[in-house]
């Protein structure tokens, strides 16, 4: 009776709810485990082009136990020297524009027709809950020694976790996403493992050219600012540049600041000079630039694109934003290759 349809029906449906009941597990757990998991994709972003170094410079002859020590020194390097030299100026310049909004908003008071905006935005009633809110604003972020310490200790474990993950991710010899891989059945593993390497193909030629966009929009940013004579230039260059890594949402806060700090610190000509420069450059971006890295190497469509930054930020806040497109891939990369025949099934991974 073992090969009986019944027996055999019997047999597919218990093994359907099992694996029903994996996924589902599988799912819990992940939801519960989210921050670390978060921390260790992010390290994982951070491994990935620098595998790519390690596998360039292994290929030009270079043992890997030689190669994989020398770009993590180099990479600690860049990051400390773009630290000192960017970073901390304009943390300090950032402090400082916190600190001069309330005269920025008296400035713009004292305009006419930046006094006629303000009424149409709420008036001075608005005005005068922005500037209340400010030091319980400065108290929330703080709150105290003791939480401010908490707060500290809490960002350097989590940059500490990212900084240890990544350094174990390139050093070991596997790809993780290879690793995860070789977790198939071995009759489907061949399939998975040239699947994740695809997949990590396309995420580094990602990031690569995401760090270009962003490293562009910062340097032209901090130009056009200079320009307009704009102050707080570095602070605000490094606002519109990471507001890249959040497509579509991140261009509403690009406009908003940027715009209202040029408008309280120059006027009505200078905003407007700054509202045409930040078209401008979001028309050159979205034509010339954008379209090489998040179609070409993502294999999304822009409502995918929009929907995943919105569902992902929605239940992640910022970093789900940043960290969207990326999971997406992955997603959309396993989905694409399940649905294959399994006699047209190949090893192409996002096709």
């Amino acid at each position: 009776m073992s090969g009986s349809p019944t027996a055999e029906r019997f047999r597919a449906a218990a093994t359907a709810s099992a694996a029903a009941l994996l996924l589902f597990a599988a799912g819990l757990l992940a939801w519960r485990s989210a921050p670390v998991l978060a921390l260790l994709l992010v390290a994982l972003l951070f491994a990935i082009p620098l595998r790519r170094v390690v596998a360039w410079l292994e290929h030009a002859g270079l043992p890997r136990v030689v190669a994989a020590p020398a770009v993590i020194l180099a990479a600690g390097a860049a990051v400390t020297a773009v630290g000192f030299a960017v970073l901390r100026p304009a943390a300090l310049q950032g402090a400082e524009l916190i600190a001069a909004i309330p005269s920025l908003l008296d400035d713009l008071r004292r305009s006419a027709r930046a006094a006629a905006v303000i009424q149409w935005l709420g008036g001075d009633a608005a005005i005068a809950r922005l500037r209340e809110s400010l030091p319980a604003l400065a108290g929330g972020a703080l709150g105290g020694a003791a939480s401010a310490a908490s707060g500290v200790a809490g960002f350097v474990g989590q940059a500490g976790t990212v900084i240890a993950a990544t350094i174990i991710f390139v050093a070991v010899g596997e790809s993780p996403l290879d690793a995860g891989a070789r977790l198939v059945p071995a009759s489907h593993r061949a399939r998975w493992l040239a699947v994740a390497d695809r997949l990590e193909e396309d995420l580094a030629g990602y990031l690569t050219g995401l760090a270009a966009i962003v490293a562009a929009r910062a340097a032209v940013s901090t130009a056009a600012l200079a320009l307009l004579g704009v102050p707080f230039r570095l602070p605000l260059a490094l606002l519109a540049a990471a507001t890249v890594l959040v497509p579509y949402l991140g261009a509403v806060l690009r406009y908003a600041v940027l715009v209202a700090v040029s408008l309280a610190a120059g006027g009505f000509g200078v905003a407007g000079a700054m509202l045409v420069f930040l078209a401008l450059y979001d028309l050159v971006e979205n034509a010339a630039l954008s379209p090489l890295v998040f179609r070409r190497t993502m294999a999304l469509s822009p409502l995918v694109q929009f929907l995943a930054v919105v569902f992902f930020g929605y239940h992640g806040g910022v970093a789900g934003a940043v960290l969207a497109l990326p999971v997406a891939a992955a997603i959309n990369a396993a989905l694409v290759e399940a649905r294959r025949p399994p006699a047209r099934r190949s090893i192409t991974g996002t096709g």
